[in-house]
Formats: structure tokens, sequence, C-alpha cells
């Protein structure tokens, strides 16, 4: 495997953390996009017992756009983006020995594919999805 160093909450201490073989780091220039591009895309196991794979911010779209009401305004949707993918990336590390990296139940995060995000919000789809 492969290892990333964190810092504690004060800065001052670097911990090792193992990450999954199928994750690899990647520099950036900013602290939203630090952290792991994912091979193969993110894997969400449905309660239905499907399984959907989708590259990370496609999931972060559609567990916002779940947990929360897209009429919300625009600076609550974007922390509530930061912290749906600070979660996401969580999972990758908890759940390495997993076939899956999320459940899309309140266990994890509330995730809708396009279809349900399309009958939740109707005739209003194109313009909340672009707005989230």
């Amino acid at each position: 495997g492969r290892v990333v160093l964190n810092y504690d909450n004060e800065g001052t201490r670097a911990i090792a953390k193992e990450i999954p073989e199928r994750a690899v780091l990647f520099s950036s220039k900013s602290l939203l996009d630090n952290g792991y591009s994912i091979d193969g895309g993110y894997i969400v196991k449905r309660s239905n017992g499907e399984v959907d794979v989708m590259p990370l911010e496609d999931y972060v779209i559609k567990v916002v756009s779940s947990e929360m009401p897209a009429s919300f305004e625009v600076e609550a949707l974007k922390a509530q983006s930061v912290a749906s993918r600070t979660y996401a990336l969580k999972k990758i590390i908890d759940n390495k020995d997993n076939d899956y990296d999320v459940i899309d139940t309140t266990d994890n995060q509330v995730y809708l594919d396009e279809e349900e995000l399309k009958d939740k919000w109707g005739d209003k789809y194109n313009e909340y999805y672009k707005k989230i």
C-alpha cells in the first residue's frame, strides 16, 4: 500500500495513514483538490443491491443534491460540498477492505442517482443540477 501524511489539529504532528492501492496521490494547488484520484471511479453500494461507479465529483454533486434542498444559498451548497467530499475521501480509507467506498443511506451519505433526482426536481432538474 501507499502512505499519506496528514497533520493533527494543531498542525504540529504528522500522522501516517495507509491508503488503498486503487487510490493514488496527486499534488495540487488548492486544499479542495488535494487528495486522491480514484482509479476506476468512486464505488457506491446501493440499498437496492446495485453498485454505481462514477467520478468522485459526480458523487459529491449527487450527495449534496440528496442531503439538502437545491434552493439553499450557493455558499451553503459549497460548504456541504466540501464536507461531503471530505467524508467521501475518508470512507475510501475506512472501507479499503470492502468492495465499495460508501453505501447510499444515512449510515454514510444519502445518495440519489440521476433518475431519482429527476423525479425529485421535475422540470427544475437542469437548473438545480447546474447550481449544485
